[in-house]
């Protein structure tokens, strides 16, 4: 997903977030995966249904992201 996709994405999945930490998420996802990897929104979406509760969580581990790029 490219970064407006996935700051999209957790603006939907965390709508009471601050909008610049949904483009600090989508930053942090992009260096934890790398450029030449892919994420797929669904792998996104069950990231954050493990962080269901705490944007700030998600953020913080981002790097568990790398598991799900292809």
């Amino acid at each position: 997903a490219a970064d407006e996709a996935l700051a999209g994405l957790f603006r939907n999945f965390y709508p009471e977030s601050e909008a610049q930490t949904s483009e600090d998420f989508a930053r942090a996802a992009r260096e934890a995966v790398g450029p030449s990897q892919t994420l797929s929104p669904a792998a996104v979406q069950g990231y954050f249904l493990r962080h269901k509760d705490s944007p700030e969580a998600a953020l913080e581990h981002v790097k568990d992201l790398r598991s799900s790029a292809f």
